[in-house]
């Protein structure tokens, strides 16, 4: 996974940061470039953070807008031309006005499009593009923001702690998926007073404000918001203000492009716990106590897990930028408190007649990485135990992203001789590389795809009709049972089902004389669905579509096996890029296939950690006949870690069977 920070301008509050970073389901953004924006000096006393190289303060400068008043002068910024109120009676009225006034009780602003000002502030960060100020004198109603972002024409030598009076044009920035932001454009700004003390921030919390913890929102439009119910409501009245978070502790792991995820007072009222201290989803409730902390401002913020514990508090100006709000600090992270253990290892083992099966997806695995290897190695041997057979996900071909190369056995040749190296088993494997570049997703060049690894020890697999491995696979009724025609096979790979998406991978292996049908997937991702905060309530999931055609091919497959042998050895693995609780899987449930990750608790089912929440999106299902005396675990260790120094962004399922009963 690899990150990268741009170098153009952009609004803290709204516009998208230039990261990127390949996501195997979903990836964390952030909400600006962390090079052009800057704390400037302040009040010590309010805790705001200092520059370590602050712009020189120019007093008789007038261009770009920006005025110095004269010391004696109280009067608010002339040549106005203020704003009349609305058809709605709304507060946009001439004279003087406050940023509440400005913000109203809705999501987007009353004033939107009219001239407004002299407004005053206290600047509380200082962009490239301008500032962020907050009124020192709210008003008594929770729903009102009382920040505001300031778009000047020209940079503007202001300093957190600045008194100002500003003139500008109300304008929304912002679009469809993300929700829309309230910021002064062609704004004129005059400096009225230095060294002012910043407001005090609000405290996201029991010692302030408590977020609420289960509903995001049931609908976006103009009415009054209503922050105690509503999470997006919550955080939209906090808009541009300084925040604080006490007793924050992680419920992700630090991601790529700088953002942590936190749960304030220490998640002691969060829903939904963990047993790692994060929170997982249900299908009523998507935790919009997380608070995305993001080092927009102030860049270096720490390498945490989740579990891990902030031994301070922090601090910030609420912002929201590619479909999240997010604090984006404006002093450095506290220290971290670090959790343990940061990884496990299963107790789950073969036998003469149990058989061990894992599911892993190894995130564009190729074998130039080297570090990457020997952690998955070490994975399989030690924390797995050498599982029979590991189902694999997102292998990458042999050349990497190079174009014109479509194999991946030199790439399973070295993960085999690293696990090996570490001990475990001499693995075979077996794979059915996509027909034309790029016709399967993931990241281009890639060429990804589903494969087996399995211990010849333990497992056959017969080659059966290789000069036909184009074909999908066929059922064929055998004396004795269910025959798999070509063996391996890839599963419908015509349908329009499987357009830019992983074909499944169809094994028939053969264990202690019984036959094991195992469907390896990886279904389609998630990238074009919307966000959880954003301007579309309940979010769109347009991806769910394709993800269940997926899945009702597989269980059309299943069922036909099951029929012409109920008690074959049947499972399911991989991942399916869904929740537990999907309609998805519940369209294979549907095709006599049972869950296994229904066994462990609800704290520990899960196998991904996306901006703070934890899901299960990987599966291991299975017949009829494997359900009774079937085992499962999860092993935690990848998900929860920061990316900086996982192998892999998903956590492996791991189950035993008995195959031979």
């Amino acid at each position: 996974m690899v990150a990268h920070h741009g170098t153009a301008p952009q609004r803290i509050l709204s516009a998208p940061r230039a990261r990127a970073a390949f996501v195997a389901v979903w990836a964390s953004l952030g909400c600006s470039d962390p090079h052009v924006w800057r704390s400037g000096p302040s009040d010590a006393a309010a805790g705001a953070a200092v520059a370590d190289h602050p712009v020189p303060r120019q007093s008789d400068r007038t261009d770009g807008g920006l005025t110095v008043a004269d010391a004696a002068d109280d009067s608010p910024a002339s040549g106005v031309a203020q704003a009349p109120a609305d058809a709605a009676g709304a507060r946009c009225v001439p004279g003087p006005m406050h940023i509440h006034d400005i913000q109203g009780r809705a999501h987007g602003s009353p004033c939107v499009g009219l001239r407004v000002g002299p407004v005053e502030g206290i600047v509380t960060a200082v962009t490239e593009m301008g500032f962020i100020m907050q009124d020192p004198d709210p008003d008594d109603d929770p729903a009102t923001s009382e920040g505001l972002e300031v778009m000047a024409a020209a940079p503007l030598m202001l300093s957190a702690g600045d008194g100002v009076a500003v003139s500008g044009t109300v304008d929304e920035v912002g679009q469809t998926p993300n929700l829309t932001v309230t910021e002064l454009i062609d704004a004129r700004v005059t400096l009225k007073a230095t060294g002012r003390a910043l407001p005090d921030p609000v405290v996201l919390g029991d010692r302030g404000r408590r977020p609420p913890t289960e509903v995001i929102a049931p609908a976006v439009d103009e009415q009054d918001l209503d922050p105690p119910a509503h999470g997006l409501d919550f955080y939209e009245s906090l808009e541009g203000m300084r925040v604080a978070v006490e007793g924050a502790i992680a419920s992700s792991g630090t991601a790529a492009s700088g953002e942590v995820v936190v749960l304030p007072d220490q998640g002691g009222w969060a829903t939904h716990r963990t047993e790692r201290g994060g929170v997982y989803v249900t299908p009523e409730d998507f935790n919009p106590e997380r608070v995305i902390v993001d080092d927009a401002l102030v860049t270096g913020a720490p390498l945490v897990a989740t579990g891990d514990r902030f031994d301070g508090p922090i601090v910030g100006v609420m912002g929201y930028a590619n479909g999240n709000y997010r604090l984006c600090n404006t002093e450095r992270l506290p220290g971290v408190v670090h959790a343990e253990p940061s990884s496990e290892s299963t107790e789950l083992t073969g036998s003469a007649d149990e058989l061990v099966i894992a599911t892993l997806n190894v995130d564009n695995l190729a074998r130039a990485e080297r570090n990457r290897l020997a952690a998955f190695a070490t994975l399989v041997t030690v924390d797995l135990g050498g599982p029979d057979l590991v189902v694999l996900e997102e292998v990458q071909d042999d050349n990497g992203t190079d174009p014109g190369v479509l194999t991946a056995d030199a790439n399973y040749a070295a993960l085999s001789a690293a696990i090996a190296s570490a001990g475990g088993p001499v693995y075979d494997w077996r794979d059915l590389p996509p027909t034309r570049e790029n016709a399967d997703g993931g990241v281009a060049g890639g060429n990804i795809r589903v494969g087996f690894l399995f211990d010849p020890d333990r497992l056959e697999l017969v080659d059966r009709d290789s000069s036909e491995a184009e074909l999908g696979a066929a059922v064929r009724e055998t004396e004795s049972g269910p025959e798999l025609h070509p063996n391996p096979a890839r599963l419908a790979p015509s349908d329009p089902a499987w357009n830019a998406s992983r074909k499944p991978l169809v094994g028939e292996f053969v264990f202690q004389g019984n036959k094991l049908l195992v469907v390896g997937c990886h279904f389609r991702s998630r990238l074009e669905d919307d966000p959880l905060f954003g301007a579309t309530q309940p979010p769109l999931t347009p991806s769910a579509e394709q993800r269940q055609a997926q899945a009702q091919l597989v269980a059309h497959f299943v069922n036909r096996w099951l029929a012409a042998d109920p008690e074959a050895a049947v499972v399911v693995a991989g991942d399916l890029n869904d929740f537990d609780f999907s309609t998805t899987l519940e369209l294979l449930r549907d095709a006599s296939l049972t869950e296994l990750a229904d066994l462990l608790p609800p704290g520990d089912r899960y196998s991904y950690v996306y901006q703070g929440n934890a899901q299960l999106l990987d599966h291991v299902l299975v017949g009829p006949s494997l359900v009774d005396g079937a085992s499962t675990d999860i092993v935690h260790g990848f998900a929860d870690a920061p990316a900086q120094t996982r192998a892999s962004d998903h956590d492996p399922l791991v189950v035993r069977i008995d195959v031979g009963q």
